[in-house]
């Protein structure tokens, strides 16, 4: 008497497309996923600018001018105010400075790329008076 043999498993061709529509999940994926972490490190350098930019301005009150400032903070004294890298832990994207000021009511930080994803978003900008920008590779000031 012949026995039916029952195969258990999947066919070549089931597999494939199997591998075929993950392989299309993550070619869709992934660039939402990478333009994700960016927004998310900009993030995080908006806040860090803001936090340096208050703690500027409260050392205004105390010193009288943002001349003074420039002079103790600019360079590596930064760090003695806030900190200039971001993130604060792991690999930095983003190193803080401040990169002018005018005269004696206005100051200016920048937060400028140090990782590959975050130089494609270009160099975010903060003056003391809350005037944030983002400047691309075209020079463009974009409001954040």
């Amino acid at each position: 008497m012949a026995s039916i043999v029952k195969h258990i498993g999947f066919t070549l061709i089931e597999l494939l497309i199997v591998l075929v529509i993950i392989g299309l999940l993550c070619l869709i994926a992934f660039p939402s996923y990478q333009s994700f972490i960016q927004s998310e490190h900009r993030t995080l350098a908006q806040q860090s600018l803001m936090t340096c930019v208050t703690n500027l301005v409260q050392q205004k009150i105390k010193l009288g001018s943002f001349s003074e400032i420039y002079q103790l903070y600019s360079g590596k004294n930064l760090a003695t105010l806030c900190n200039p890298k971001v993130p604060q832990q792991g690999s930095t994207h983003y190193q803080i400075s401040i990169k002018a000021f005018n005269g004696k009511n206005e100051i200016l930080l920048e937060a400028t790329p140090v990782s590959n994803l975050a130089e494609e978003d270009g160099i975010l900008t903060l003056s003391n008076h809350g005037e944030g920008c983002r400047i691309t590779g075209s020079d463009h000031c974009l409001p954040w």
